[in-house]
């Protein structure tokens, strides 16, 4: 296990910013959370230096490919017809988006936990929605994304082999940010419908 780790470290800087990528060409055959608690995991047996470095790749390669998925659906918007499959798919996102003018927040639940990811991201772009709002809140998304689930590597990874130090905290850790995600959504839905049922018919 631990010549892995010291594998794995030696090329921990390429992984991050190849990781976020390949998980986005190669879809759900590869799994986002699991990888980045694994980054996590280096990070907490990096220098802080190098921590700090290893972790800022990592936002920044995945704030890039949302950036580009995004700009897919800018691209596919006035051409969706042609693609019946992504349609299916987006076309729910992008009537929650004109339905609701809190639909632009569920991309932070949407971007920590896997809730259709690559949907939402391409149906931002469909929507219109600008640029610089969807820049400025896909950082926030991919920071919280990153303190959740490389978070939760940085503790498992703190703490070595000691398993049953650590199960309950991370039970703890992982069902606090589905509960978290779960409040987040009803509210965002209620909202949503509460403005919709006062719009103007």
């Amino acid at each position: 296990m631990t010549d892995l780790l010291h594998a794995l470290q030696a090329h921990a800087l390429l992984l991050a910013a190849v990781l976020p990528v390949a998980i986005r060409l190669v879809g759900h055959w590869l799994p986002e959370e699991p990888l980045m608690v694994a980054m996590g995991i280096l990070a907490a047996h990096s220098t802080p230096a190098r921590a700090a470095l290893l972790l800022g790749i990592l936002w920044a390669s995945h704030t890039a490919t949302d950036y580009a998925l995004y700009s897919l659906g800018r691209f596919v918007a006035p051409r969706l017809e042609r693609w019946p499959r992504v349609a299916r798919v987006v076309e729910p996102v992008t009537r929650r988006l004109a339905g609701s003018r809190w639909a632009l927040a569920a991309l932070i639940p949407v971007r920590i936990l896997p809730l259709g990811r690559g949907a939402w991201l391409l149906g931002y772009g469909v929507a219109g929605v600008p640029k610089a709002s969807f820049a400025a809140l896909d950082a926030v998304a991919v920071a919280a994304f990153l303190i959740v689930w490389c978070g939760l590597g940085w503790f498992v990874g703190a703490r070595g082999g000691h398993i049953l130090t650590w199960v309950g905290p991370v039970a703890l850790w992982a069902g606090g940010a589905l509960l978290a995600v779960g409040l987040g959504l009803t509210a965002w839905r209620r909202l949503g419908a509460h403005a919709h049922s006062r719009s103007p018919r």
